[in-house]
Parts: structure tokens; C-alpha cells; sequence
């Protein structure tokens, strides 16, 4: 997460004539769950992202530079995270936004990214229209750095073994509620989707069938 951190801070970071950084704040909007339930909650994230600091202000590439952060409880909901996110900007508390983490919690929020003109970075946007090209300002999810797998590759990658070891016949069994504390409420169905689309699109399957 460092070096992606650092690139991140270093573009937000504004250069004078001199070369030399201004002195100012970055302020950095957290929003991410409090319960620990989540993988990405406040307590298992935050020791991380102190670490990812430490080392690039030991770098001495932040000079006059202060982090300062705002947490704001998103709660995995697609209804408290663009609160969040709103009062956040509204406040003039956000350069950068980290998280949301959770799917549905992330869509909302990312969405604002064009308008507001800021980046943000998450550890979510599993599903797959995360991981479509966002470069483009006509891009829905315009500004969103992503820093994992998505759910598209984690099934291509699966489906690459069934076409390896030529296996024609598969059963896929899931619980369409379940590992709600990955990415939030329907974390297997969104997977499922996915998967169940990639094996139209890549599988070299005689018969498959999905039971939920």
C-alpha cells in the first residue's frame, strides 16, 4: 500500500515556483466501518495506514506537508457512506478519500468523484464495473484508485484451471448472503453473478448449473 500511497500524497502535494512544497494540510476523509465485524474496519485499517504514512514521511518527501484525517462510520451502508462523503466535502475536510470498502457503500460515493474533482482510494470495488477503464471524465467511476483483485479476475483466473484440465461438467454452489464481512450485504451473490458471466464468456463447459 506504501508506494501506492505515496503517489497518491505526492500528486495532491502542490509544488511553487521554487520547487519546494507549500506548507498546507492534506486532509484525508476515512470512510470505512467501525464495527469489526468488516474486514476493512476502523481498528484492522488504521494501523495500516499509519505504517503506509510513516513510511513515506521518513522519505522526507512530505516536507512541510501534515496528514490529518476524519473518520466517518459508513456502517457497509449505501445510505450513511454518501453522508459521509457529503459532509465531508461540504466541510471542506477532503482532499482525498479513502474507502468506502463495501460495494454497495462504494458506488454512491465514487459517483461524486467527477463532480467534486478528487481522487479516491479503496481496497473494495470487487464487482466488475470497478475495474472498467476510469481515466476518461465519462467514466462512471471517474477518479476511483482501486487497489486489489476484482471478483472478474478471481473467476477467470478459476476458469482458467477448468479449461487447463479440460473439465466440462460443473456444479457452483454458493450462499447468496454469505462473507457479508468482504465487501458488505450480498457479497456471495455479487460474486456469483460474476462468476456465473465469466463462465458464459470464457468457460469451454459442456454443462453447468448454479444453485443458490
Amino acid at each position: 500500500m506504501a508506494p501506492t500511497l505515496l503517489f497518491l500524497l505526492l500528486l495532491l502535494a502542490p509544488p511553487n515556483f521554487c520547487g519546494q512544497f507549500l506548507s498546507r494540510f492534506i486532509n484525508i476523509a476515512l470512510l470505512i466501518p467501525k464495527d469489526d465485524f468488516y474486514l476493512s474496519s476502523y481498528n484492522k485499517v488504521v494501523p495500516g495506514i499509519d505504517s503506509a504514512i510513516a513510511t513515506v514521511v521518513n522519505r522526507t518527501l512530505l516536507h512541510r506537508l501534515s496528514l490529518v484525517f476524519r473518520f466517518s462510520n459508513t456502517r457497509c451502508s449505501n445510505i450513511y457512506a454518501p453522508v459521509g462523503a457529503i459532509e465531508s466535502y461540504k466541510e471542506g475536510f477532503a482532499d482525498v478519500f479513502f474507502g468506502p470498502s463495501c460495494d454497495y457503500a462504494l458506488a454512491p460515493v465514487a459517483r461524486f468523484m467527477k463532480f467534486w474533482d478528487m481522487p479516491l482510494m479503496t481496497g473494495g470495488g470487487l464487482v466488475h464495473n470497478f475495474s472498467k477503464n476510469k481515466t476518461n471524465l465519462s467514466a462512471e467511476f471517474y477518479g476511483t484508485i482501486r487497489t486489489g483483485l476484482t471478483f472478474r479476475g478471481i473467476s477467470k483466473a478459476a476458469i482458467s484451471v477448468l479449461n487447463k484440465f479440460n473439465w466440462k461438467k460443473l456444479l457452483f454452489l454458493y450462499e447468496p448472503d454469505g462473507h457479508s464481512q468482504v465487501t458488505g450485504p450480498s457479497t456471495c451473490r455479487l460474486f456469483g453473478n460474476t462468476f456465473i458471466d465469466a463462465i458464459r464468456t470464457f468457460a469451454k463447459l459442456v454443462d453447468w448449473r448454479a444453485f443458490d
